[in-house]
């Protein structure tokens, strides 16, 4: 069970209006009835019952609600004996894209904040569907999700519907990252058709319409005969681009310092037509934290130094 439906559930009976319970919550009200179903489908019964006069709990829903609202209590006492007991320990968790400039920039930053405080981090690397879906839960506090400009609308509908505040981090072309012994490394210019002889590397688990590979080409014209291997963790890619000089990726830009670690190189592909963005979602109701401003006032600075870069 979600123990943040527990508090939406209290909210309602609160007020005895699914509406009221949802504008005290910042969210919106189909959002709120679909988590008030979930909820009482865990449990096998109805909660609530609607009436024209409001929104009651059933004779079974007011002796789960006495139990939600004790746990909520514990919680609560819990919750203030812990930071009462750790004044010291920092919380932050983040949903992200598997972006290596986001990646880099958060180990920096926790590098620097684990020899002054005690951590307690959550970082999950996902796709931007379920990045939405864990934060408009409460399941995370804040989100980075990356969609192409021709998505924006849909992307924009969703965060809406969900209530969530949502602020432009980067807008940037995608890259093809490769091997230094890659054939293409050195070429002049690349262009799609160049890459139709070689094997893409690209992460299985993509939401449509999140970004892929067919999202990247103009008029959606992608090399011919291309095979691909399916990758579900970030860190093999690197291993796979050095082990098999002839694959590539498509890749937000990366820092010069993993390029020479991993003795790579990012080139542009010169007829690749769409942008794509990086957004930092969060819920209407929740203010940053002052480590959390912190971090992204690191990964802004990432990126204007990564912006500045000319790509060839």
């Amino acid at each position: 069970m979600n123990v943040t439906y527990f508090k939406y559930a209290l909210e309602v009976e609160k007020t005895a209006s699914i509406t009221q319970a949802a504008n005290n919550l910042y969210m919106g009200q189909p959002n709120l009835t679909k988590a008030i179903k979930k909820l009482e489908a865990s449990v096998g019964f109805a909660i609530f019952k609607r009436t024209q006069h409001g929104v009651y709990p059933t004779k079974k829903g007011a002796e789960f609600l006495s139990y939600a609202r004790n746990i909520i209590s514990l919680i609560d006492e819990m919750e203030a004996l812990y930071s009462q007991n750790n004044a010291n320990m920092v919380n932050f968790n983040i949903c992200v894209p598997r972006a290596s400039y986001i990646t880099y920039t958060f180990s920096k930053f926790i590098n620097e904040l684990v020899k002054k405080k005690e951590l307690n981090v959550d970082f999950r690397e996902t796709g931007s569907t379920e990045i939405i879906n864990n934060v408009a839960s409460g399941e995370y506090n804040l989100g980075i999700i990356r969609y192409s400009n021709r998505h924006e609308k849909y992307f924009k509908s969703i965060m809406a519907d969900k209530s969530l505040q949502r602020k432009q981090l980067w807008e940037f072309e995608y890259l093809v990252l490769m091997s230094e012994e890659n054939p293409l490394a050195k070429s002049k210019e690349i262009r799609l058709e160049d890459l139709e002889l070689f094997t893409e590397i690209t992460h299985g688990d993509f939401s449509v319409p999140s970004v892929n590979h067919t999202q990247l080409y103009k008029n959606d014209a992608q090399p011919k005969n291309q095979s691909r291997i399916y990758i579900y963790e970030r860190g093999s890619q690197f291993d796979l681009l050095n082990g098999v000089p002839t694959t590539y990726m498509w890749v937000s830009p990366l820092p010069s310092e993993i390029l020479k670690e991993h003795k790579l190189v990012q080139r542009r592909c010169v007829n690749v037509g769409d942008m794509c963005k990086d957004i930092l979602i969060h819920r209407t109701d929740y203010k940053l934290s002052k480590t959390e401003k912190s971090f992204f006032d690191c990964l802004n600075q990432t990126i204007e130094e990564l912006s500045a870069e000319t790509y060839i």
